[in-house]
């Protein structure tokens, strides 16, 4: 059985925040709750890794028309929205609880 690539994220620490970059699931498995997994997975890492246990919060550009998704996941909307190769996008963020660990 072949293994395909259908969902990917990336992340890497800023300072006190881990940036949350290129969240992407292929459009026929859109609407099947990939995304919302691949982010609690990425929750529970950031909660448990060591590598990110400066970080107090998770941070993302969203595509201003997908953040209700993000918000659905437990992100809050801050800031101004800006353009970003001709695509509306607005900064959102989500505290990182290390207290489960």
């Amino acid at each position: 059985r072949a293994h395909k690539v259908v969902g990917l994220l990336q992340v890497y620490t800023a300072g006190e925040n881990a940036k949350i970059g290129q969240v992407a699931v292929s459009p026929e498995y859109q609407g099947q709750g990939l995304g919302k997994r691949l982010l609690e997975h990425l929750e529970m890492q950031l909660q448990q890794d060591a590598a990110f246990k400066q970080c107090k919060e998770a941070k993302l550009g969203s595509q201003y028309d997908k953040c209700m998704f993000y918000e659905k996941c437990g992100f809050v909307a801050h800031g101004d929205i800006y353009d970003e190769l001709g695509c509306l996008h607005i900064w959102m963020y989500k505290p990182i609880n290390h207290t489960m660990i």
